[in-house]
């Protein structure tokens, strides 16, 4: 788990402090849902919690991952009134009430504005990446429908389905599958909704397993906090553009993004997931450019506050490796552009 223990989450630490003390989650549930607190990760304040096991043992839980696998269920036993719990098992159903209704906004979004499909899977990072639900969705009369398939402890790849999907049940290796099959690659993290099509979008770099662990690293030492005041910022190979996106939506001081990639098909598939992640507004707040090319210093006239870069890393191919796998399924395994 990342916890890098920001402005933002010293202050969800203390109101859900004072909340669980009192009883009143009323200032709790105001404070999420502000527009600029939407990618805020209070599971993170949850799992760090010194009370976290009484606290699913209280809505009849054993772990967090059985509640999450039965999220549902316990979420309805919560919305009945004649279910008495104590105040703080209010934390998980609040923090997933706040996450369902970010991700649903953002598929919404994303089927009008950037064409994603009807219906697949997304895998939604949290807890400060501790934690990847696998959701099964599908998107009925501009309504999505979520099942939550698979947990995945700390995730060690962006897909990392390959560990789980034998040790699952039929239906729900089936479901995995489905979803593997598609070449849709749709991540959620931090209300940011990244969308590859792996038919279309060829040679676009990633996402990442590094390129989320980025995207995390930046919302709690940059967005979470006043101490540093970004105003102009630039990503240099923005492949798929989940850092872009990032820094477009969530940085609420930036001024002027500039995002560029050797890569044409990069340079679309990063103006898709912008389009599908940013209202209007956005625009006129924040003069955004994308640029097709290579960097060169020379070639820009503006000074940066921030400038970020995630290449690529392949390492090179030697006689050894070459003995028992082609050239073609090991660029293919760690280049990140492809997908099986």
């Amino acid at each position: 788990m990342i916890q890098l223990n920001s402005k933002k989450f010293k202050e969800i630490e203390n109101l859900l402090e004072s909340s669980i003390q009192t009883g009143d989650f009323e200032n709790f549930t105001v404070f999420l849902e502000k527009e600029d607190n939407l990618f805020l990760d209070g599971f993170i304040n949850l799992f760090l919690h010194a009370k976290k096991d009484k606290i699913f043992k209280s809505i009849g839980a054993k772990s967090v991952n059985e509640w999450f696998a039965s999220i549902e269920k316990y979420n309805s036993r919560m919305q009945d009134p004649r279910n008495e719990s104590p105040p703080e098992s209010m934390i998980p159903y609040l923090l997933w009430e706040h996450s369902k209704l970010n991700l649903t906004n953002a598929l919404r979004n994303s089927r009008l504005t950037a064409n994603i499909p009807q219906k697949g899977g997304v895998l939604y990072y949290l807890g400060g990446m501790s934690k990847c639900i696998v959701l099964k969705y599908e998107i009925i009369s501009d309504y999505p429908k979520f099942e939550i398939i698979e947990i995945i402890d700390n995730p060690k790849s962006a897909f990392d389905f390959w560990g789980i999907i034998n040790s699952t049940g039929l239906r729900e290796k089936n479901i995995l599958k489905e979803i593997l099959s598609t070449g849709h690659k749709l991540i959620f993290h931090r209300n940011v909704l990244m969308h590859v099509d792996r038919r279309k979008d060829l040679e676009v770099f990633g996402p990442t397993i590094d390129t989320i662990l980025i995207a995390e690293i930046l919302s709690q030492c940059i967005y979470e906090t006043d101490d540093l005041n970004v105003e102009t910022a630039i990503e240099i190979g923005c492949g798929n553009g989940l850092i872009s996106v990032s820094l477009a939506k969530n940085c609420l001081t930036l001024k002027t993004f500039h995002s560029i990639d050797i890569n044409f098909n990069s340079v679309i598939c990063c103006q898709r997931n912008l389009t599908g992640n940013l209202n209007p507004f956005h625009y006129k707040k924040t003069e955004i450019l994308l640029l097709n090319g290579s960097y060169n210093a020379s070639s820009f006239k503006s000074k940066y506050d921030l400038m970020v870069c995630n290449p690529p890393y392949i390492p090179l191919i030697n006689n050894d490796i070459e003995s028992y796998i082609s050239k073609k399924d090991y660029f293919e395994a760690v280049g990140g552009l492809y997908f099986k």
